[in-house]
């Protein structure tokens, strides 16, 4: 029963480092020009309104270096209505699409349309 304890302390500590760490990098990353916490982010994931979930969903997937782990701050459900969502037209959207594209095929086994993925 001590071992077990041991163990699930271990891992829930784990777990909050990589949490915390993956926080910090979408802060870096996506947030360089606001002033916001980890706290703050961590608040938009779990209790934020679907706009401002998609607020960051659309930081994370413009600015991240770490896109797929980065993605990993969402739930699966919340995750997937933001997928649904059309990206704005503008300058960059093409490279958001595409950014998009390898966020549904890694999360949601989606096919890949561009030829330029086509290896994966």
């Amino acid at each position: 029963m001590v071992i077990l304890h041991i163990y699930q302390s271990f891992w829930f500590q784990v777990k909050n480092r990589i949490k915390n760490d993956l926080l910090k990098n979408i802060l870096k990353d996506c947030f360089w020009d606001y002033h916001f916490s980890a706290d703050e982010i961590e608040e938009i994931v779990i209790n934020g309104s679907s706009e401002e979930k998609y607020f960051l969903f659309h930081k994370i997937l413009a600015h991240s270096r770490h896109l797929l782990l980065s993605m990993e701050v969402f739930s699966r459900k919340d995750l997937e209505a933001m997928l649904n969502k059309k990206i704005p037209e503008g300058t960059r959207s093409d490279y958001l699409q595409h950014r998009k594209e390898l966020v549904e095929f890694f999360y949601f086994d989606k096919e890949l349309n561009r030829r330029e993925l086509a290896w994966l």
